[in-house]
């Protein structure tokens, strides 16, 4: 993660963060999501209890609620879009595999999807490949052959 301008910028928030965390759970060995206090009365945001999936997925649908999306946004689909995104841009897969904590290359596969842009770019080519193969085929190849008569 590295440092961007503006109010965005994803060390800032992540700096942020951990000055609202209580300071024992700053250790490497703490639970990175933890439950937030629903009214706090200092500094301290959250509670040293970590944040179940239950509630990580009621608050990805809080989220995609309040901003108006219209797909349904779960706690596997940001995944998904951590992982997709560099693909379609062409990042080397070992980087995809470090950046998303996988282990073997294969898993990244079942999160692959063709872009519109990518398949109107890759949809020419095909029409060629088939108009190429059409046109190597013998006229023996390209026959219909009929179903043998029936005998009587």
């Amino acid at each position: 993660m590295y440092a961007t301008a503006g109010p965005r910028c994803a060390v800032k928030i992540f700096r942020e963060y951990l000055t609202r965390r209580p300071p024992e759970t700053n250790s490497g060995d703490a639970p990175f999501f933890l439950a937030a206090i629903t009214n706090p009365a200092c500094m301290i945001w959250y509670k040293k209890q970590p944040l179940g999936e239950n509630s990580l997925g009621s608050f990805m649908k809080s989220i995609s609620k309040a901003k108006g999306l219209t797909t349904r946004h779960t706690n596997h689909s940001v995944r998904r879009t951590v992982i997709s995104a560099p693909r379609k841009e062409n990042v080397v897969p070992l980087n995809i595999i470090a950046l998303a904590g996988q282990i073997n290359p294969k898993s990244l596969d079942s999160y692959s999807s063709t872009s519109i842009e990518q398949q109107i770019a890759l949809s020419p080519k095909l029409s060629k490949f088939i108009e190429d193969s059409e046109a190597r085929k013998t006229p023996v190849e390209g026959k219909i052959l009929s179903p043998p008569a029936a005998s009587k």
